[in-house]
């Protein structure tokens, strides 16, 4: 019985009225400022991140933009030509997608736009690449947007996909629609 009393009675304890040591000050601040640093490095790592896929959404949705424009101005045209003058054309002007001369997007670099000529069963199709760029501070990238579209008036011919497979649209593209 002794035993269990023993063992029931509370332990003596030393309380210290000293208060902390200077070092126990320094280890304690020391982990607080390592914890808060690491906070801080996933804070701002993902800020970045979010920035970048941010930038990088604006530039995908800008691309697919210029292609649907692109997609159904072209596809009934009576006449394509990648040399010629006049109304309505396409072209790149710098980095900036331009329609008849006025810019379709002009926030986002697009490096380059390449038409390519298919035969499918006699039809003819313009398939069309478009590479763009994003920029960050600190984040470069590309975004490469491929896309085709049936020429619904416009037959295929050995002249056409001549005139225009691996045009770059830097030197412009013409086309005539219907009246």
């Amino acid at each position: 019985m002794r035993r269990i009393k023993s063992f029931l009675k509370k332990p003596n304890i030393i309380w210290n009225n000293k208060g902390l040591t200077l070092v126990e000050i320094l280890v304690a601040m020391g982990l607080i400022v390592i914890v808060i640093s690491l906070g801080f490095t996933l804070l701002f790592f993902g800020m970045r991140s979010f920035d970048t896929g941010t930038a990088q959404a604006h530039t995908q949705q800008n691309v697919r933009l210029v292609g649907d424009y692109m997609r159904s101005e072209l596809r009934n045209a009576v006449e394509i030509t990648a040399s010629g003058s006049g109304t309505p054309f396409f072209e790149i002007d710098g980095d900036v997608f331009k329609h008849n001369g006025n810019a379709v997007t002009n926030d986002v670099k697009i490096n380059e736009v390449t038409i390519y000529i298919d035969n499918s069963n006699g039809t003819a199709i313009l398939k069309f690449e478009i590479d763009a760029q994003f920029e960050e501070e600190s984040d470069k990238g590309s975004f490469t947007y491929e896309d085709q579209v049936l020429l619904n008036n416009l037959p295929y011919s050995s002249e056409l996909e001549t005139e225009l497979d691996g045009h770059e649209l830097s030197g412009g593209l013409y086309y005539n629609k219907p009246d």
